[in-house]
């Protein structure tokens, strides 16, 4: 497991992304590839056969709700099926296919149909991780927590 260091300490270089951060969320393990990413949305994934990394990808998020302008991922990715989630710190959801390449099947923000506050998008706002049960995704978010999936 070496390697693995070496792969995410280079996320902040050249090449790494607009805005890399340093990692806050847990990554995960499936497969044999570990998937990160750092708090500002850069998506590393490790092959653990191969010993080095498949692939890096800055995933377009919304600009942070708190204390900075960029883009920020809290919530550890999330596994369910076969797919990766996401979440940024606004609810925007990455769905992203499993594997050595990167292939992005669904993006969804997650919006408050009565908003609490002020706010002219009526964005949700979280740092807490998805977590998943049959075809239920469940979130915490600012104002409440949310069951999204069948009935």
């Amino acid at each position: 497991m070496a390697p693995f260091p070496a792969a995410v300490a280079a996320y902040g270089k050249p090449g790494g992304g607009d805005w890399a951060g340093g990692i806050i969320a847990t990554p995960i393990v499936h497969d044999g590839f570990i998937y990160s990413v750092t708090e500002g949305g850069l998506l590393i994934v490790y092959d653990l056969k191969a010993k080095q990394e498949a692939y890096r990808k800055q995933l377009e998020a919304r600009t942070r709700f708190a204390y900075v302008s960029r883009p920020g991922f809290v919530s550890s990715p999330s596994i369910a099926g076969k797919y990766l989630y996401l979440m940024d710190d606004y609810c925007t959801t990455f769905i992203v296919e499993l594997g050595p390449k990167y292939k992005l099947v669904g993006k969804n923000d997650l919006q408050d149909l009565n908003p609490n506050w002020n706010d002219t998008v009526n964005q949700q706002a979280t740092m807490s991780t998805p977590i998943f049960d049959e075809n239920r995704m469940y979130v915490r978010t600012s104002s409440g927590f949310w069951c999204i999936g069948d009935k």
